[in-house]
């Protein structure tokens, strides 16, 4: 029944309902969420009033819930990058021939 369809993933990759989930990216967005929930709070001061075990269960609940969004769109967020990246290069080089042709027109 599933013949017509292409082989995906690997080892490290589980097909779900709505995307793939990946430990490789579970673990790229659990760096990246520890590094920008931890410069948010103390960059921003928040829950400084609260109770310590609200502030670190808070802090839980937010790595856990960015890891898991990163993990099931990981893929998905790599290419959009990669089209940014790609998007600016190309409005880059457009900038430069313009301007050069602006300027010798």
């Amino acid at each position: 029944m599933r013949a017509d369809e292409s082989p995906r993933g690997g080892p490290f990759v589980f097909s779900g309902v709505f995307a793939e989930f990946s430990i490789f990216y579970a673990a790229v967005g659990f760096l990246v969420s520890a590094v920008v929930i931890a410069l948010t709070i103390y960059g921003f001061d928040l829950g400084a009033s609260w109770p310590k075990p609200l502030r670190f269960s808070a802090v839980l609940l937010a790595i856990s819930a960015a890891t898991y969004l990163i993990a099931r769109t990981g893929w998905f967020l790599t290419q959009l990058f990669f089209l940014v990246v790609v998007t600016i290069i190309i409005l880059g080089v457009l900038t430069g021939i313009v301007a050069t042709l602006w300027h010798f027109a």
